[in-house]
């Protein structure tokens, strides 16, 4: 009996092995059907620029901007304003003069109201105040158009650096492919006694290294992948396949002078800035209406149970209206307007400071980016001479090493001369295309 129930869990155990088996092997066809997505810079772009969270924020604040305007603008329109009432009153005596009521003893109160205001005169405060909000509107859609410029940047950014990390992956699964043929190629001279055992261990300490470096770019490619989906609004685990390669034909972006002064008028954070500093200057006439008076004039309309202006008082509805002008003036409030306009005063003068602030750091920052966009231009071709030098170096290296006239140690050398000299050529090439990224950004592009 024992015997059998072992053979029994035997084979279940066996069937529950397969069963996992083929459920690995299933997930693994899955995987591997699975298409990569092609996806370009401009494709990217259009997906990043579609679902930022921090473009809709920022396009949020457009509206809220916006609808203040309209709100402000409702200021010096006439406005209506109902209000209603119900008490029900306490008992009391009646107030009778030689036995006859003056004043009825009425318990229900019921007061219906209209009231009708418009504003005449206000100092200019509400022209000051709709000009103000109009500002911060056009301050708010440039800065939406700023935070666009960082975004498209961000996403070009991410997407080179996948790049980059997908050639580098490439280099180093080439890298090792060759030293994994080199190394047989000296095991086979070491069998024919042309090698010795130390030329063989070089080459393989060499093919570790390099299967290090190979594990390293294969990570990189991974994290910059997530980094890329989570800008596009992507699934994490989404496989990319980058269709954009690097412009290897470099354009002029003309001379750093005339850049920046491109940049200084184009710039959004500074037209923005210049719009705030047109709303703090609209602040201060906001303020200065306080010292002038206010002026409307109005009317209501009355509908109620007693109504109060007729006497004596009778339990019924009747109606009553008036119409008339107000006048406020605050003759003295020991300067606390003057204190107001100060501030208001001051914050204009600080806005105009962090604006020459900004212009000061995009000046640095355009002349950065304009020398690193040259330098790099410059890196392209000298790299790309390295690239070939290092190749025609290998081929030669190869060349005499079958002849016996060159060591395994200078053909390594000659693979690892290449390999950096490739290495330099994509970082150049890459390193261009964001630094053009970042010089299109500076000037406002």
């Amino acid at each position: 009996m024992n015997n059998y129930f072992l053979k029994v869990n035997k084979l279940m155990f066996n069937t529950q092995k397969t069963l996992i088996v083929l459920l690995l092997l299933t997930a693994t066809l899955v995987v591997n059907s699975q298409e990569k997505m092609k996806l370009s810079i401009s494709k990217a772009l259009e997906l990043g620029m579609g679902s930022s969270n921090f473009l809709n924020a920022s396009n949020s604040k457009v509206r809220a901007a916006k609808a203040k305007v309209n709100e402000v603008s409702t200021y010096g329109l006439p406005s209506l304003k109902f209000s209603g009432s119900y008490n029900r009153l306490s008992e009391v005596d009646e107030f009778k003069v030689n036995g006859f009521s003056i004043f009825p003893v009425l318990l229900n109160q019921t007061n219906l109201q209209l009231n009708l205001v418009q504003p005449i005169f206000t100092g200019n405060k509400i022209s000051a105040s709709k000009e103000a909000s109009e500002n911060m509107a056009k301050a708010a859609e440039n800065d939406f158009t700023k935070d666009k410029s960082e975004t498209n940047f961000a996403i070009k950014n991410a997407y080179w650096n996948l790049k980059k990390a997908m050639k580098y992956r490439d280099l180093s699964d080439e890298n090792v492919a060759q030293m994994q043929i080199h190394l047989q190629e000296i095991k086979n001279l070491s069998k024919n006694g042309m090698a010795t055992d130390n030329d063989v261990l070089k080459i393989e300490v060499m093919l570790n290294d390099a299967m290090l470096r190979q594990l390293d770019a294969q990570n990189n490619v991974q994290i910059a992948s997530v980094y890329l989906n989570n800008g596009l609004g992507l699934d994490l685990t989404t496989e990319l396949d980058l269709e954009t390669e690097p412009n290897t034909a470099s354009s002029d972006k003309g001379q750093l002078l005339p850049l920046i002064d491109k940049a200084i008028k184009a710039r959004p954070e500074v037209v923005a800035n210049e719009f705030r500093i047109k709303a703090a200057e609209n602040s201060i006439d906001v303020t200065k209406s306080a010292y002038y008076p206010q002026v409307s004039v109005g009317g209501n309309f009355t509908y109620a149970n007693p109504n109060q202006r007729w006497i004596p008082n009778r339990d019924e509805f009747k109606s009553t209206w008036a119409v008339g002008v107000n006048v406020s003036y605050e003759i003295w409030n020991w300067n606390v307007t003057g204190y107001q306009v100060e501030q208001s005063e001051a914050q204009v003068l600080q806005a105009k400071d962090g604006l020459n602030q900004i212009k000061d750091g995009i000046l640095m920052e355009t002349t950065q980016n304009y020398l690193s966009y040259n330098q790099n231009k410059k890196k392209i071709t000298i790299s790309e001479i390295g690239a070939k030098q290092a190749e025609e170096n290998l081929r030669v290296t190869m060349q005499k090493f079958k002849a016996g006239m060159a060591l395994s140690s200078d053909v390594t050398d000659a693979e690892v001369a290449l390999l950096q000299a490739k290495t330099n050529h994509i970082q150049a090439l890459i390193d261009f295309e964001i630094a053009s990224a970042k010089l299109d950004k500076s000037i406002g592009e």
